[in-house]
């Protein structure tokens, strides 16, 4: 009985243990995308750098699919104000540096488009 409380216990602690540590970094945004519409292959290997940023400065990389259409990047408050607005050309390489450093510490959504599908990142400005 003993070992058995003992043993519940260090898998309490452990538990605990790493609940911790997968909340220590919360505000960190891991390179995934939050949505994904219309199949989201439109553009691939989708980089958001630093994320979170304390200066409010981002690098935004990814390439673009062939025949893709017009693709644009664009980052939104979370009340829905565009404040960066960037095109991406189909068929290459895209990376640019985008600045809110102006604007108030928070998350914001980057949004990159070709119309008919679309991938959203959260970036975080601490």
């Amino acid at each position: 009985m003993k070992t058995l409380l003992l043993s519940l216990l260090s898998l309490t602690l452990l538990l605990s243990s790493v609940y911790a540590q997968s909340n220590a970094f919360s505000d960190a945004t891991p390179d995934v995308a939050l949505a994904v519409a219309g199949g989201g292959d439109f553009v691939t290997n989708v980089s958001v750098y630093p994320n979170p940023s304390s200066t409010g400065n981002f690098t935004v990389a990814f390439i673009a699919a062939e025949n893709t259409g017009r693709i644009t990047v664009r980052v939104y408050s979370l009340i829905g104000r565009e404040v960066f607005y960037d095109e991406a050309r189909a068929g290459e390489e895209y990376r640019t540096a985008v600045s809110i450093g102006d604007l108030p510490k928070g998350i914001y959504m980057l949004e990159i488009t070709n119309g008919a599908q679309k991938q959203v990142r959260r970036i975080s400005f601490i």
